[in-house]
């Protein structure tokens, strides 16, 4: 496996580039066209993990070098608000490089969709000698939604408050009271159950142990 340089989409550098032959062109297409083969082939696994409690710690920058960008983030934190986040969507999941003998062969599962697979497990080898799980892309997208849930977080502590005032008024009995508490104890269980699965995210899991080029993430 070796590092790419683009993630979140990436994009042109900007850079001005001069045309092509028809016949570079061509070795490039095929060029690219048997990396995608490869990259294709060291796919075996899609799963989901929870960002903010994974078997292991999630890291960046081992295969793929581009630095945090917070416009870039924050672009994705408004999409994610307005759009809602889909997580287990095809061009949001991450791209995670792991060897196949640190994953538990209970979850493998190559033809799920991100909606219906199976959480990630490790291996026994896979928990002694993993020191933390490498994406190859996503930073961005796990920046964005960390800043989500402090937000959430933020909301749920404001409504504790609010329940809190209501507990202390001194006509507790009286039906208007009991009324309010009643419907901010169902807001902070929803809002706390919203916050306990911001982090699940699909991942799909591509082999260490195979030679390709993650570019696209």
């Amino acid at each position: 496996m070796r590092n790419g340089s683009d993630e979140d989409g990436g994009g042109s550098d900007g850079d001005s580039r001069p045309v092509k032959s028809s016949k570079s062109a061509s070795k490039e297409t095929a060029k690219h066209s048997l990396e995608e083969k490869k990259i294709m082939a060291a796919q075996f696994s899609v799963n989901i993990i929870d960002l903010f409690d994974p078997p292991k710690d999630v890291h960046f920058g081992r295969w793929n070098s581009r630095p945090l960008i917070p416009s870039e983030w924050k672009k994705l934190k408004t999409s994610f608000t307005i759009q809602s986040i889909k997580s287990f969507s095809p061009e949001h999941m991450m791209p995670l490089v792991i060897s196949r003998q640190h994953v538990d062969p209970s979850c493998i599962q190559n033809n799920a969709s991100g909606y219906d697979a199976k959480m990630l497990v490790l291996s026994d080898d896979g928990k002694k000698e993993l020191t933390g799980l490498q994406m190859a892309g996503g930073l961005h997208r796990k920046a964005a939604v960390e800043s989500i849930k402090r937000d959430k977080e933020k909301e749920l502590s404001k409504l504790v408050k609010e329940l809190e005032k209501v507990d202390k008024r001194k006509a507790a009995n009286d039906d208007a009271v009991a009324k309010k508490r009643r419907e901010l104890e169902v807001k902070v269980q929803n809002k706390k159950d919203e916050i306990s699965k911001i982090g699940r995210w699909g991942v799909v899991l591509y082999d260490a142990g195979k030679q390709f080029t993650l570019t696209r993430f």
